[in-house]
């Protein structure tokens, strides 16, 4: 009777827990509202004689939380691929200029070595709303998804930043250094109307390009309209 009533205390305690996560979720709590009022019913009056009963509706109760942490945990395992993906690509690139992007280098394995902690093939719950695999309830796995697309744009910026090659040093006794002249880049656009996707890109591509100039340095544009 003692490990019954233990076990049905915990099981109470999560129905507590679940209403409350499922508020923060903005999930339809209607989904339970029958089988979490028929558990109240049971553990508030007739426990000791119908804790099967209790603990089939727990269970049920799980189950549908379950379902909702699977799909959840899904798309954040795919969003945080695509993270895992774009820092691949970063890393490659400042790995061409390591000499001069050592700190940027850092910052881009850290945020691949967080996301692939948020790659789960699989959700394990007890009666808990957090899941023993990713540590996440289910509105946490909701705002780490959200998150994904401001971890792609960090990963961005580090290519923004990136330094490819030394800064220019002052010659002989004189400590004004020598004026340099213009970079030349070109902006390629290529139609008047385009996705915002396809702008990105393209502004991103201007921006790694003046990534290593000193905040001072002149920057001579040639526009072409193809």
């Amino acid at each position: 009777i003692k490990n019954n009533l233990n076990k049905a205390n915990e099981m109470n305690r999560f129905v507590n827990d679940l209403k409350i996560e499922l508020n923060k979720a903005e999930v339809d709590t209607s989904l339970f509202e029958e089988d979490i009022q028929a558990f109240k019913e049971i553990y508030n009056n007739d426990l000791a004689e119908n804790y099967g009963e209790l603990s089939q509706k727990a269970i049920a109760i799980k189950d549908q939380y379950y379902d909702l942490m699977k799909e959840a945990n899904s798309e954040m395992s795919v969003a945080y691929q695509k993270v895992m993906n774009k820092a691949d690509e970063v890393l490659k690139e400042l790995k061409d200029y390591a000499e001069y992007n050592k700190s940027n280098i850092a910052k881009a394995q850290s945020i691949k070595e967080k996301a692939a902690k948020k790659i789960t093939d699989s959700v394990n719950l007890e009666f808990s709303i957090t899941d023993k695999n990713s540590h996440y309830s289910l509105s946490e796995i909701q705002n780490e998804t959200r998150l994904a697309p401001n971890v792609i744009h960090q990963l961005d910026m580090l290519l923004v930043q990136m330094v490819t090659e030394p800064a220019p040093e002052p010659k002989g006794d004189d400590p004004t250094p020598t004026p340099q002249p213009p970079k030349k880049i070109t902006l390629k656009v290529p139609k008047k109307v385009m996705g915002a996707t396809e702008y990105r890109e393209l502004l991103m591509g201007q921006f790694r390009q003046i990534g290593s100039l000193p905040d001072d340095a002149k920057v001579e544009v040639t526009i072409e309209h193809k």
